[in-house]
């Protein structure tokens, strides 16, 4: 499925992502503890996250960078004091089919994520297109059962 997001995470913060929560005031979408299992994926930081309020849904980048920066702008001196102590990325993810993901800042938006101290960092990910004849997941209410099991239509499948 496409989706996209943005977020302004800090990295490695002195006193841990706890610590930033308290600092800013602003509850994280997630933090992320150095060590700990993410999935199938061990973190190799700890770091405070907060994510545009947008749904990855929409596809429209520009609304999750407007969104974000509307929240992290009222704490933009603590932020910079938090980076200038250890890192921080403004980060944009689409993960999309089909089509070019475009991605732009105005000069105002550049400005605040400087004066932010973020890096920025642009993540944009072309997924294959659903290639024909490959195995569906058995356990999809969309499987159709195999030819001749009950249920099952009374013709061959496509080739």
């Amino acid at each position: 499925m496409d989706s996209a997001y943005a977020y302004v995470a800090i990295i490695e913060p002195p006193g841990g992502p706890d610590s930033v929560s308290t600092r800013l005031g602003l509850i994280p979408t997630r933090v992320e503890r150095k060590g700990e299992l993410r999935g199938r994926i061990v973190a190799r930081s700890n770091r405070w996250i907060l994510e545009s309020p947008v749904s990855r849904t929409e596809m429209d980048l520009r609304r999750h960078v407007c969104e974000l920066l509307a929240a992290v702008e009222p704490k933009r001196d603590e932020i910079r004091e938090l980076v200038d102590m250890c890192s921080g990325r403004f980060t944009v993810v689409a993960f999309h089919h089909y089509s070019n993901q475009e991605f732009s800042l105005t000069k105002d938006q550049a400005s605040l994520i400087s004066q932010l101290g973020l890096e920025v960092w642009c993540d944009f990910y072309s997924l294959p297109e659903d290639e024909p004849n490959q195995l569906p997941d058995p356990t999809s209410s969309s499987v159709t059962p195999a030819a001749g099991a009950a249920g099952a239509p009374s013709v061959a499948a496509d080739h």
